[in-house]
């Protein structure tokens, strides 16, 4: 999924705040809206005005809003004070309107921008580049060269590439810098619910295990990942790719560390 653009104009300080903590904090809405670094800015898929400013039409008029194709969010403290097929927030602005605003225009914004992709898609999430190598050999030994195999090297990364692609399965590791395997498997479930997520680790505790499930995941798979543990989530998550009956696990492949 496409990032989609969030302008505004005329907004507090206070305004901003709140808006930048609900598009980072929020589960509902992290990686898939950004805000305008300036106010005023044009282009955005969606602009938040405040019309209790004295310039607010002379704004409105300058900038294009009502022809630019953009969903507009009115802010006032007026309650009928919105601008034509706009929706209205009434100040004080929370955190519960805005996402309800934001909620209601942006399914249709989103639906636009999501690539569809025709072949499967294996993402495998680990900050370790010999354990990518080595995944990535694992899985093109045992599956078709059809499906698509992408690489991230933390869950940022991961949740980055899961809002651009429709992944079919996610091998997600759980202790990398930055975010981890838990929160970044929780926010693609998210992106899309259809996406298995396998969680690969080094962790073997029940403890672990718990905080796995805790998190939406699918499976488990302890480090160094088996060859029949491999197979086995391949064929119950990504029934659709052909698995390859000789997958020559014992020769040719880069060893794990």
């Amino acid at each position: 999924m496409a990032k989609i653009l969030v302008s505004h104009w005329g907004l507090t300080e206070r305004d901003l705040l709140l808006i930048r903590n609900l598009l980072s904090l929020s589960v509902e809405w992290f990686g898939h809206l950004e805000l305008a670094p300036k106010a005023g800015r044009t282009g955005g898929q969606i602009m938040l005005i405040d019309l209790d400013r004295p310039d607010a039409h002379e704004a409105c008029e300058r900038m294009g809003l009502v022809d630019s194709g953009a969903s507009i969010i009115s802010i006032s403290a007026h309650k009928n004070r919105c601008l034509p097929n706009s929706i209205s927030l009434q100040r004080p602005l929370v955190f519960r309107r805005l996402s309800e605003a934001l909620n209601s225009i942006s399914a249709d914004k989103s639906s636009t921008s999501v690539q569809v992709d025709k072949q499967s898609r294996i993402l495998v999430v680990d900050d370790s580049a010999p354990v990518c190598t080595f995944m990535t050999q694992k899985l093109h030994a045992l599956i078709s060269p059809d499906t698509s195999i992408d690489i991230a090297s933390d869950g940022g990364q991961g949740v980055s590439l899961a809002n651009r692609h429709n992944y079919d399965l996610v091998f997600m590791d759980v202790m990398m810098p930055g975010m981890d395997g838990y929160r970044a498997c929780r926010l693609i479930k998210h992106i899309n619910a259809n996406t298995k997520v396998v969680m690969l680790t080094g962790k073997s505790s029940a403890l672990n295990r718990v905080k796995a499930k805790m998190s939406s995941c699918d499976g488990y798979i302890t480090k160094p990942p088996q060859d029949k543990e491999l197979l086995k989530a391949v064929r119950e998550y990504l029934p659709q790719a052909p698995v390859r009956e000789h997958t020559g696990f014992a020769t040719g492949m880069t060893a794990y560390r």
